[in-house]
């Protein structure tokens, strides 16, 4: 598999490989959603590659709510405060809705989560069990783009 190459880069390198590459791994979460319109997750389904997301909470921003290192803290505002509606919505918190957001893809994404406890493991497996609508998932994206969808 490859880590943070363009749907370009993944072809060009399988063009010239003997093995099929079966993974591409983006950062993909909710705040960075580069994945959803560079064509990666696209990728990933048309030649049934797993995709691996990194940080899909954010680097932690997700679940602290410190947006201040992120591109537009306003705009992080905004997403959160969405995660937040679905959390209390779904009975949930905000890894699980982070985390939810990027299972529900249909690229069959798998969030790589790192921690060193055994309990934020078992909290973000619940994530697998929190059903977004698709106006929830939509809702999240949306406030990341800071538009609606066309």
């Amino acid at each position: 598999g490859v880590s943070n190459f363009t749907a370009a880069q993944f072809r060009a390198l399988q063009a010239n490989m003997e093995t099929r590459l079966v993974s591409h791994q983006p950062e993909f979460s909710a705040w960075c959603i580069d994945p959803i319109t560079d064509g990666v997750l696209d990728q990933c389904q048309e030649v049934s590659a797993a995709c691996l997301a990194w940080s899909p909470l954010a680097g932690g921003a997700l679940v602290t709510g410190d947006g201040s290192n992120t591109s537009d803290p306003a705009r992080f505002a905004e997403v959160l405060k969405v995660i937040d509606r679905l959390a209390e919505t779904h009975r949930v918190d905000r890894t699980q809705i982070a985390l939810a957001f990027v299972l529900h893809h249909p690229a069959n994404v798998v969030p790589i989560v790192g921690t060193q406890t055994p309990e934020r493991i078992a909290a973000s497996a619940k994530a697998a069990h929190v059903k977004l609508s698709p106006r929830d998932w939509y809702d999240i994206l949306e406030a990341r783009r800071g538009a609606k969808m066309p």
